[in-house]
């Protein structure tokens, strides 16, 4: 182990130890664990998806709910986030049934 300096504020000092206490966890045990990688969640277009497997199939009626919402003048991020889907799924479909149109 290599040891390390770290100079902090007086209350980030103090808010960092009351947390290790509240946690049972040694200061240099919580400076530790947050400097650890964490794992993130799958993340398609704009919003991450609630799907374990990144695709969202949505229904006609779910569809024809969107364009309410767009008209609505909702974002096609705020859609995603309502259906549970990537904002890309969203906006590509929009833009096929613009072309179409």
């Amino acid at each position: 182990m290599i040891p390390v300096t770290i100079n902090l504020p007086p209350a980030t000092f103090n808010r960092l130890e009351k947390i290790a206490a509240a946690r049972g966890v040694t200061m240099r045990d919580l400076i530790a664990a947050s400097l650890e990688p964490r794992s993130k969640p799958k993340v398609t277009g704009n919003v991450a998806s609630s799907r374990t497997d990144g695709y969202s199939h949505l229904t006609d009626d779910e569809w024809e709910e969107i364009l309410r919402l767009r008209a609505a003048k909702w974002t096609v991020a705020q859609i995603a986030v309502r259906f549970g889907c990537s904002s890309s799924t969203i906006y590509k479909h929009l833009q096929r049934m613009k072309e179409g149109a």
